[in-house]
C-alpha cells in the first residue's frame, strides 16, 4: 500500500448502492449488510494523502475478497462501512418548500421525472413530505456520499 505524496488524476470505477438491508441480528458484534451496486466510471484528482493498493502483490485474491463489496465476507458486507448508509444531513421544510420551484425550473430532467411521478403514483401526488424529498435527493445540497463506496477501483 502506497499514501499518494501529490493529487493524482485516475481514471476510476465508483460503486454506489441502493436496496441496502440490514440484518436484523448481530453476528459476532457486527451487523451485516447487503445491498445491490451499479458502478459507473469517471476521471478524478485523488488527493495528496489518499491511500493506492497495487495489483501487483501476493495478497491480491485476498484483497479483492476483502474489499470486493459484492463478496460475501467483504468488509462492507461485515459492516465495516455501515456509516455510507447513514444520511446524515436533511432539509427543513419551510426551506426546501421555498428552494423546490426553483430547483425544478432550473433542471428540465428533474421537472419531467417529477410530473411523471406526479401523474403516476397517487402516494407521491398525496404526500408533502415524498414530493419535497424528491426534490431535495436530486438537489445540489444532497449529501453526494450518501450510499458510495469509499474505495475506488482504479482503472488507468
Amino acid at each position: 500500500m502506497e499514501k499518494l505524496d501529490s493529487p493524482k488524476k485516475l481514471k476510476v470505477e465508483r460503486i454506489t448502492f441502493k436496496d441496502h438491508k440490514f440484518a436484523s441480528t448481530t453476528f459476532e458484534g457486527r451487523t451485516r449488510v447487503s445491498a445491490q451496486s451499479e458502478s459507473q466510471v469517471e476521471e478524478i484528482t485523488a488527493p495528496a494523502g489518499s491511500f493506492f493498493i497495487s495489483c501487483n502483490q501476493p495478497t491480491l485474491k485476498l484483497i479483492v475478497y476483502l474489499f470486493e463489496p459484492k463478496s460475501d465476507d467483504s468488509y462492507l458486507a461485515w459492516g465495516f462501512f455501515n456509516q455510507i448508509f447513514e444520511q446524515k444531513e436533511y432539509y427543513e421544510d419551510y426551506v426546501m418548500e421555498r428552494l423546490a420551484p426553483d430547483i425544478i425550473k432550473n433542471d428540465p430532467q428533474l421537472k419531467k421525472d417529477f410530473e411523471e411521478k406526479l401523474a403516476s403514483d397517487e402516494k407521491f401526488r398525496n404526500s408533502p413530505d415524498a414530493r419535497l424529498n424528491f426534490i431535495y435527493k436530486r438537489s445540489p445540497y444532497f449529501d453526494k456520499n450518501y450510499c458510495v463506496y469509499p474505495i475506488l477501483r482504479v482503472l488507468e
